[in-house]
Order: C-alpha cells, then structure tokens, then sequence
C-alpha cells in the first residue's frame, strides 16, 4: 500500500521519485512463488518512507495484497480493516513511539489471524524472539530475498 491505498500484485504502480534504497533488480523474473504467498496480505511497519516503497515494490511481485504503514496507528487500521496475515515490523520507530517487539506482542494477543511475525532492526537482537511473539528477526540491511523465503515457509508450514 502506498499512498494510503493497497496495490495488487500485477497491479501497475505510479511512478515515484528514485530511492537509492529502491529495489530495482527487474531484469530477471521473480522465481515463481507458492500459492500460499499467492494468496496472502502482508503488512509492513517502519517509520522511513522510502522502506516502506521499497517493500512494496519487491513484494509486491509476489504477495496477493501489501499493506504498508509508519505508524502503529496506521498498522492498527489496516490489521482490523484487511487482517492481514504476515507482519514485517521494524524495531525503532522514532522517538515516544513504542518499540516495534512491544507492537507485535500486542497485535499477537488481540489478533488471531496473524500467522508470521518478523522484527527488522539495525542490531542483532535475536533476543527479541519468544518473548514478544516475533517469530523471526532480520538485520538490515534486508536481504528481501531471504525475508520472502521465510515468509513463504512459515504459510507453508501453517497449511500442513
């Protein structure tokens, strides 16, 4: 979702000013992908608008619905109006904002539908595991290749 509106895998997209952190590996196509990423709706959390473009951009070639939002009141909205079932959430979301670990924790407890859970963070804070119902943590910079992976297996593995 960019712009406050989602946008549909094939769906064109307009044409934002250039990120240097933009996903621009095009040339080749994406390896064909699972039903179960197919199928799913993905919400992305971080305060840093051109990562949330970048998000959007490359799983969008794979995921049914991205959702992205920089705030958590933002988050909250799209959780409760499209119940997405994977969440990608950064750690540190600017200052008097609650920790992205704290976020998930919540959203876990108050909404059954979310299936996989990941942290992105600066650090290494495997830590963050268990505790706050983050199933994995991923350091930046993102290897987003790795992410859809993870993603894709954790849906596999809830469809068995």
């Amino acid at each position: 979702m960019v712009g406050g509106r989602a946008r549909r895998r094939g769906e064109a997209e307009a044409a934002p000013s250039p990120s240097p952190l933009t996903y621009v590996g095009r040339a080749a196509k994406p390896d064909p992908v699972s039903g179960a990423l197919a199928s799913a709706r993905l919400l992305v959390l971080d305060d840093h608008a051109e990562i949330l473009r970048s998000m959007d951009r490359y799983f969008g070639l794979f995921v049914a619905e991205v959702h992205t939002a920089s705030t958590p009141e933002e988050a909250e909205r799209i959780l409760i109006a499209r119940e997405p079932g994977l969440l990608l959430c950064d750690y540190w979301l600017g200052e008097e904002v609650p920790p992205g670990t704290q976020l998930v924790s919540d959203w876990r407890q108050r909404f059954d539908f979310i299936r996989a859970a990941a942290m992105m963070t600066g650090t290494k804070a495997t830590g963050l595991l268990d505790a706050y119902g983050v199933d994995a943590v991923f350091q930046k910079p993102l290897r987003l290749p790795e992410v859809k992976n993870w993603f894709a297996e954790r849906l596999e593995a809830h469809a068995l």
